[in-house]
């Protein structure tokens, strides 16, 4: 009889496990062909998402989701995208977007289809959050906020131990922000090459390169590189630096933390 209770038992436990196991969340490739250069992504539920798509031969653009990322669409831009760095969703009725990354390429939605340009924003960043009420983007040299959905934004310079290499930032409220910057010495993030033109680097393999358009005074262009990069002149001495800053009053007085 205690045998038969013990087969019983083990019966019921892998039933149990099998259940368990059926019911636990699991990752599937949807589109293993999607987008040379995806960086970014914010959804708003389980529907409805964005990121950035490109297909190698032209710049990145923002593209949306109806229906859990099984299919994609572009949206309609009117201010500058050369390269989408981050993005995030804004809690409410409404579909708020706002959007961060190389060059100005800072934009906002009110509906989830038409972007236009932010004011006040960064020239360049990696980072944007939705904190505490408002939108957060970590520049350069500081932290900028926006309480208008991404629309205009206010920045606040942090005294950086070695400016511009800002890198991330949190606002868990309006008063308190944290600020995070560092560099690395294998390259610069931004440089000038031999032809005048200028390089932001976004990774090792990920560059936007910024260049003037012959004959065309004042006029520029802009252009994605992808994989390894040419050597363009001597390699630049540095050292790893490391920084994290912390606001209790909205970004007008900081604190060294490390």
């Amino acid at each position: 009889m205690p045998r038969v209770v013990g087969v019983a038992a083990i019966a019921a436990a892998a039933s149990a496990a099998a259940v368990v196991s059926a019911a636990a969340p699991e990752w599937r490739v949807i589109d293993n062909a999607f987008s040379t250069l995806t960086i970014g992504i914010a959804f708003k539920d389980d529907k409805n998402g964005w990121t950035s798509h490109t297909d190698g031969s032209s710049k990145p653009v923002i593209v949306r989701t109806e229906d859990g990322g099984a299919t994609w669409k572009g949206v309609n831009t009117t201010g500058v995208e050369i390269l989408t760095m981050g993005l995030t969703t804004i809690p409410g009725p409404l579909t708020r977007v706002a959007t961060t990354g190389v060059l100005e390429s800072s934009l906002f939605s009110l509906d989830g289809y038409h972007f236009k340009q932010s004011l006040g924003a960064p020239v360049t960043s990696q980072d944007i959050k939705y904190q505490g009420g408002q939108v957060t983007i970590a520049s350069a040299n500081g932290v900028c906020f926006s309480t208008s959905s991404g629309f205009l934004y206010k920045c606040k310079k942090a005294p950086l131990k070695n400016p511009g290499t800002g890198r991330y930032a949190a606002a868990p409220s309006k008063d308190v922000v944290f600020l995070t910057a560092g560099t690395w010495p294998s390259k610069q993030s931004n440089s000038t090459r031999r032809d005048g033109s200028q390089v932001a680097r976004l990774t090792n393999d990920v560059r936007v390169v910024y260049e003037k358009k012959v004959g065309k005074e004042g006029s520029m262009s802009t252009k994605l590189e992808i994989g390894a990069e040419k050597v363009d002149a001597a390699p630049t001495n540095g050292t790893y630096t490391a920084e994290l800053w912390k606001s209790s009053d909205g970004g007008k007085t900081w604190k060294n933390l490390i």
